[in-house]
């Protein structure tokens, strides 16, 4: 099985599609959504093991810093959108329920383990992420099991990205931006605008994934 992963449009792609065949139901559909993530989360430690995996042993914590609802968004479908006023260089998102897979077999070994419906939509969410400094030409296998899926991107769309990849320290500086390289899935999210409460968060997914990754890995 070939996996193209282009996350961008893929997810694009595929969340228009659900959201023009599905608009009759679309909250029920975002709420089974939302709970079969937490299932995810027990496939993930069964394929890796316990002693390797990277989510908590306990699903029941958000990654996401501020208020925040799942709505479907008229271009793209399902969206992340704020509930509260965030300001510029509020830490908006961490990724607490990321799972790594350090090699295409475990990555494979998770989505055989998940209904099909399910690994197709995991498939769209995943990206791949540079593992070190010291390993630049290795790449683990990532992919957020909670709604920090649901955050679109701003690319090819009229809506600009307000959140922006960021450091422990918080959101970098424009000139300092070009000269970090972020390594592993452990990412912190900062707003890189004022936002008002009920916008959409949208991300520049170029900020953290690496679409050669899936290539390096043997999966693409």
């Amino acid at each position: 099985m070939i996996f193209n992963m282009f996350f961008e449009y893929s997810k694009t792609t595929v969340a228009t599609a659900a959201a023009a065949a599905a608009a009759a139901d679309s909250q029920e559909e975002i709420d089974e959504s939302q709970k079969s993530k937490s299932a995810t989360s027990t496939s993930e430690q069964e394929s890796v093991g316990l002693d390797k995996s990277s989510i908590p042993p306990k699903y029941d914590l958000s990654g996401f810093q501020i208020p925040i609802e799942i709505k479907y968004s008229k271009d793209v479908g399902r969206g992340v959108f704020t509930k509260v006023d965030i300001k510029k260089g509020d830490l908006i998102y961490i990724s607490t329920n990321n799972a790594q897979f350090q090699t295409a077999q475990e990555y494979r070994n998770f989505l055989k383990q998940l209904p099909q419906a399910l690994a197709c939509d995991v498939i769209i969410w995943a990206f791949s992420r540079m593992v070190s400094v010291e390993k630049e030409k290795e790449f683990i296998a990532c992919v957020d099991l909670d709604e920090g899926s649901f955050v679109n991107s701003a690319h090819h769309s009229k809506l600009e990205c307000n959140m922006e990849l960021g450091t422990k320290d918080g959101l970098l500086k424009e000139d300092d931006d070009e000269k970090v390289t972020w390594y592993g899935c452990d990412l912190r999210f900062f707003a890189i605008r004022d936002i008002k409460a009920d916008e959409e968060i949208r991300a520049d997914y170029g900020d953290f994934a690496e679409p050669h990754g899936w290539q390096a890995m043997g999966l693409a």
